[in-house]
């Protein structure tokens, strides 16, 4: 048996005929890849506006946070404020009778015939006071008996004597003199 094909159709009408159905699949597939390429479009598009959405929030917290960090801030400066005060007011407490302790300590020592001129104190560390006397005296016996008493204090240490000058008026002649030393006397406690 043999088949016979004819084929009664113009060969110019079938090849436009698939053409036709060439640009149809075609078609197809470009609508496709668009239709692909918009959800895509679409699942970013909605991941971004996410993103936004978590970045605007994270703002907002940043800026509570912000505003939380800076008082938190200025409270921490005030805290450090109060603490100076505190251990200013500690240390005036502690050594509240510092200076009048010396100046009694050094008026039991103090012989006739001396006079002091000026004391400038410096208050350190621990309780030690590094003082500075400027003094005069009737005579050189007595600022001899002054050092002697001031060594033999086991409250003042490091005891130097400064220059000794002579000065005479009229009748009377007069040395003046420095020395310093430091004193140590145990803090009372608050």
């Amino acid at each position: 048996m043999v088949l016979i094909k004819i084929n009664l159709l113009d060969p110019q009408l079938v090849k436009k005929e698939e053409r036709n159905e060439i640009m149809y699949i075609v078609y197809a597939i470009v609508v496709v890849v668009v239709l692909c390429e918009l959800a895509f479009y679409g699942v970013k598009y909605k991941d971004l506006a996410s993103i936004e959405g978590k970045i605007q929030k994270a703002e907002k917290e940043l800026a509570q946070n912000e505003a939380i960090v800076k008082k938190v801030d200025e409270l921490q400066a005030t805290k450090t404020i109060l603490q100076t005060k505190k251990d200013i007011i500690s240390t005036l407490v502690s050594y509240r009778l510092l200076y009048p302790k010396l100046m009694e300590d050094m008026l039991m020592v103090l012989p006739e015939g001396i006079w002091f001129a000026g004391i400038n104190t410096i208050l350190t560390d621990g309780g030690k006071m590094e003082v500075k006397v400027d003094a005069g005296a009737l005579t050189p016996f007595a600022i001899s008996e002054l050092l002697s008493a001031l060594s033999a204090d086991r409250q003042i240490t490091e005891l130097e004597l400064g220059a000794i000058n002579t000065v005479k008026n009229d009748a009377i002649s007069s040395s003046l003199f420095s020395f310093n030393f430091k004193h140590v006397r145990e803090k009372r406690e608050p």
